[in-house]
């Protein structure tokens, strides 16, 4: 008996083992950073090896979010630069490598007025493509018609012939032919003279108070952009184009004052070659209006060939697609449940609702519109897994911690389980915190425009910047990357699902909005009630069948002991 008993004790150990088990398991998948790594499949990895031969052995996810760099060099290969910026170049003795970064950050921060954008090659695209789409709020210019150029002549032609990891020299090839065959006479000029022309677009028309905005703005004891500028193209120089960079934007002008003396005057002020007069003339090419022709051609192409005719038609397709097999709410893009929730939960008005509809609407079509390719091979459906609305006043990015930020991408990245090597950018998700994308905060975000911070004074500015982080990881995808992630997508919709993927309040992923999102916790409880249900079944069912036989057994050979007596 002591056996039987101890038989059924290894057994019972071992069910709880695997109960265990099962346990972690569900809990890792909940605990996976939000920049998930999806694994590439060795057939695929042994297809990319002969390619890779001709390119460094270190490979950084960074590599495949090189956009932003390659419109800094667009940029500054449309600038001519006047003696002044040779002067403020030779004083820093950098190598002519550095010479170039230092250019591309100069001429592009100039040109495209974003403190934010100063912060990093990634930051720096997702601002310049909420530029490029605040037609509606401010007059076309210079800069809109350059980054209009960009995006609807460049942009495509760059995934098509360098998706994937960084690849410099090809950008800049490509970039160069362009500009000597179509774009050579589209330039911002350091040395144009505002007052030799009178059809300029004024500071109003620009949506700012004055004429110090970006460059020209120096004296703000509080964010001063001409300082920042200084201070940002610098660093960008010393970093060599790499695309880890991250930048801090310097608030004060006490501090940004002595950097910017340490760096350009060898800490001397009286030998400070720095004269901020001498920049404001950079501004200059601001105030040029856009040529009837690039708007024109924006126009056609914002109406002609769109993917989703009306809001309804885009939430049916990516409920469709983002479907991940839950009961609740069963995708992971429900964009009418979110509607609903802010309407019935927030008391949203129905303009304002309208508003933000029209602002997602218009954003999905432009996005299908820069990355339609012709033999359809990487469909810009699969680069989104989840679009996460929340009503926390602060997100919970890490862990419990929580940040100011009012919007977030998360990335991920294909690694080859062959080698550990990265081989391609792969799904992003997106986080709105739903305080911060609605007209009531107009003002603010009007402020943060004209302080230049931001790029586009539009209170849903977070979505454009968000979506244009989306469209500098599709570049780094590559042909074989994308056929992974279009066979992945079902199930990493289901693993990766929106309440994985944030922790926090999640609107549409509960009955009642100020809840934390468990629609997945209740199915992983249910399942675990289940399991320990059928183990406790087949428990008491090994219990019985070994135990029924051995009383029976005992009892009949206690009779027949009766008997002979």
């Amino acid at each position: 008996m002591k056996n039987i008993f101890k038989k059924i004790t290894i057994l019972f150990g071992f069910n709880t083992l695997v109960f265990t088990t099962f346990l972690n398991a569900s809990y890792s998948i909940n605990s996976e950073n939000k920049n998930f790594v999806n694994n590439f499949p060795d057939t695929i990895t042994s297809n990319l090896k002969e390619n890779r031969s001709s390119k460094k052995t270190t490979i950084l996810s960074n590599d495949f979010l090189w956009a932003g760099k390659a419109l800094q060099y667009f940029l500054y290969k449309h600038t001519t630069f006047d003696e002044y910026t040779g002067t403020l170049k030779k004083s820093l003795n950098l190598t002519s490598e550095q010479e170039l970064y230092y250019l591309m950050s100069l001429s592009s921060n100039t040109i495209l007025v974003s403190l934010n954008g100063m912060t990093s090659y990634q930051d720096f695209f997702s601002q310049a493509f909420s530029k490029w789409l605040n037609y509606k709020t401010v007059k076309e210019n210079l800069t809109w018609e350059l980054l209009n150029y960009f995006f609807t002549n460049l942009y495509t032609n760059l995934k098509i012939k360098l998706a994937g990891q960084d690849s410099f020299d090809k950008t800049k090839e490509i970039i160069d032919r362009d500009f000597d065959s179509n774009s050579k006479c589209l330039i911002y000029s350091f040395t144009f003279n505002s007052l030799e022309n009178q059809n300029l677009l004024t500071s109003r028309d620009l949506f700012y108070d004055s004429e110090n905005f970006g460059i020209a703005n120096s004296d703000s004891s509080y964010l001063p952009y001409a300082q920042n500028l200084l201070i940002s193209s610098y660093k960008f120089a010393l970093s060599n184009g790499d695309l880890r960079i991250n930048n801090k934007i310097t608030s004060m002008k006490s501090l940004a004052d002595k950097i910017v003396i340490s760096n350009y005057c060898n800490g001397k002020m009286d030998d400070c070659l720095v004269k901020y007069e001498k920049l404001k003339t950079w501004n200059n090419s601001n105030y040029i209006k856009a040529s009837d022709e690039s708007i024109s051609k924006f126009q056609i192409f914002l109406s002609q060939n769109i993917k989703f005719k009306n809001f309804d038609e885009l939430d049916k397709y990516y409920s469709d697609i983002t479907h991940n097999r839950r009961k609740n709410p069963g995708a992971n893009i429900t964009l009418s449940i979110v509607m609903k929730e802010l309407a019935k939960v927030y008391k949203w008005s129905e303009e304002r609702l309208e508003n933000l509809k029209n602002t997602i609407l218009n954003i999905f079509n432009i996005c299908y519109k820069l990355t339609f390719l012709s033999n359809n091979i990487d469909d810009f459906s699969y680069a989104i897994i989840g679009m996460i609305f929340t009503p926390d006043e602060k997100l919970l990015l890490s862990g419990e911690q929580e940040s100011d930020v009012e919007s977030y991408t998360g990335y991920s990245f294909i690694k080859s389980r062959f080698n550990g090597i990265y081989e391609s950018a792969g799904y992003c998700y997106l986080i709105f915190a739903i305080n911060y994308i609605d007209s009531n905060n107009a003002e603010a975000y009007s402020t943060n425009y004209k302080i230049g911070k931001e790029s586009n004074p539009s209170p849903y500015v977070n979505f454009n910047k968000e979506f244009g982080k989306v469209l500098d990881s599709y570049l780094g995808r590559t042909k074989e990357g994308a056929n992974y992630l279009i066979q992945s997508y079902p199930e990493t919709s289901f693993k990766m699902n929106n309440s994985v993927l944030y922790k926090g309040k999640i609107i549409g992923w509960n009955e009642h909005s100020g809840e934390v999102a468990q629609s997945v916790t209740k199915n992983i409880l249910l399942a675990i009630y289940l399991f320990i249900t059928f183990l406790s079944i087949v428990f008491i069912i090994i219990i019985l069948a070994i135990s029924v036989p051995y009383f029976v057994k005992r009892y009949k050979n206690r009779d027949k002991t009766a008997f002979k007596k």
